[in-house]
């Protein structure tokens, strides 16, 4: 059975690895008894994720701890600048098609055709 000093060693190693963790320095691990705590930063979900997942695949983890905090790019939103953004998401030259226009068909099923080859 591996120390927590060598799975510590390997989780980081993993980290380092993959390429879908665009900073491992930024997470923080603790092991004991073989359980994992990850913590610190990412800037997606998908590298949280990916974060989990790269531990998951040290032999002697027993079990995931996963405290990371997503970090957004760009500068943090507050509720006034995502209600001007709906505000002109819903202004927008966007012309919408009358419920009258649509077929019964065109919203219940799909149909298909075989492309036409010349």
């Amino acid at each position: 059975m591996k120390s927590d000093t060598e799975i510590r060693e390997d989780v980081i190693s993993e980290l380092r690895w993959d390429l879908q963790i665009s900073e491992p320095k930024a997470i923080g691990l603790a092991v004991a008894d073989g359980e994992v705590t990850l913590t610190g930063h990412v800037w997606s979900h998908a590298e949280k994720l990916a974060a989990a997942q790269a531990t998951e695949r040290v032999n002697g983890v027993e079990a995931i701890a996963n405290d990371l905090k997503i970090r957004l790019s760009g500068t943090p939103r507050d509720d006034s600048d995502i209600t001007q953004a709906i505000a002109w998401i819903h202004s927008s030259s966007v012309t919408l098609v009358p419920a009258s226009h649509l077929r019964r068909s065109s919203w219940r099923s799909c149909s298909t055709r075989p492309p036409q080859i010349p």
